[in-house]
C-alpha cells in the first residue's frame, strides 16, 4: 500500500484470520509468516484447542492469500473454526476472535459469519471486549444485504464487495447512506472481492470474504505507518483514505 509517498507492507503487524484454516503449501503463501491452531467445541460447550490448523475447505487459504498479497510483511495468525463443509457457530467464531486477541492480534479478519439474530449477542459481547482491549474485528457483510454477524455489529467493521470495485477502498458513510434506506449497508466499507491468481485474467470474483481480507491488509499497512497509535486512530485514517462511491458513477 502506498501512502504519503511511501510503500507499506504491514511489517510488524499481526493479523488473525478466523476461518477454515490455511494450506501452508499454497504457492501464494510461500513467503508468508503463518502461525495458528484450530478450535472446536466439546460436549460441554467449551473450546478445545488443537495444533493442526490445516485447511480442509480452501476458503481460509484464499483469505490468507488475499491478505498476504496486499500486506506481505504482516504476520498471519490462522485460527480454524470451520470444518470441511464450512460449518461453524457463533460460539466458535467468538472463541477464535478472543484467542487471537489474547495472542496479540490487533486486526482480526472474520470472512465468515452467522446470520441468526439470536446468536448475535455472543459475537456482540466478544467484539466489544476485544475493541476495549485495542483490537478490531473486520467482518464480511452478506452479499445480498441481509444481516450478518459480526459484520453488522457496532464494534466491528463490515465489508462489502462489488465486481466493479477492483482497486480502491470505499466507505458508505451513514450521513450519505442512512440505515433507513440502506439498512445493513450503511456505514460499511466496500473493497475488491477478486481472488489472487497468477494473472488478472485468471482472477475470479469471490465476493465479500476476499474484500474483508483486502480491508484487513489496508488496515495492517496503516498500523505499520502509525505504530504508536491505537486501533481507533488506524480506523480514522482508514476512513480518511477511503473514497465515497457516487451512485451515478459507481466504483470506477
Amino acid at each position: 500500500m502506498r501512502f504519503r509517498g511511501r510503500d507499506y507492507d504491514g511489517s510488524g503487524v499481526c493479523v488473525a484470520v478466523i476461518d477454515s484454516g490455511v494450506n501452508r503449501d499454497d504457492s501464494r503463501l510461500a513467503h508468508a509468516e503463518i502461525e495458528g491452531w484450530s478450535l472446536s467445541l466439546d460436549a460441554t460447550g467449551h473450546a478445545r484447542v488443537e495444533a493442526d490448523n490445516s485447511d480442509p475447505n480452501g476458503h481460509g487459504t484464499e483469505i490468507a492469500a488475499a491478505l498476504h498479497h496486499r500486506a506481505p510483511g504482516a504476520r498471519i495468525l490462522a485460527i480454524r473454526v470451520a470444518d470441511s463443509e464450512f460449518h461453524t457457530s457463533a460460539e466458535l467464531i467468538a472463541a477464535g476472535v478472543e484467542s487471537a486477541c489474547r495472542e496479540g492480534a490487533r486486526i482480526i479478519n472474520v470472512s465468515i459469519g452467522a446470520d441468526a439474530p439470536g446468536r448475535a449477542r455472543v459475537l456482540q459481547e466478544c467484539c466489544a471486549r476485544v475493541r476495549d482491549l485495542g483490537a478490531v474485528v473486520i467482518g464480511a457483510a452478506h452479499p445480498e444485504g441481509r444481516a450478518s454477524f459480526p459484520a453488522d455489529l457496532p464494534h466491528a467493521l463490515g465489508v462489502l464487495s462489488h465486481p466493479d470495485c477492483k482497486q480502491r477502498i470505499y466507505h458508505l458513510p451513514e450521513h450519505r447512506f442512512p440505515s433507513t434506506g440502506f439498512a445493513h449497508l450503511s456505514g460499511a466499507f466496500v473493497a475488491p472481492g477478486w481472488s489472487q491468481a497468477a494473472t488478472d485474467q485468471d482472477s475470479t470474483y469471490l465476493g465479500s470474504g476476499i474484500a474483508t481480507a483486502e480491508l484487513s491488509a489496508h488496515l495492517a499497512c496503516i498500523a505499520q505507518f502509525q505504530p504508536d497509535d491505537g486501533v481507533e486512530r488506524w480506523i480514522a485514517t482508514l476512513h480518511h483514505v477511503a473514497l465515497v462511491p457516487d451512485p451515478e458513477f459507481g466504483y470506477a
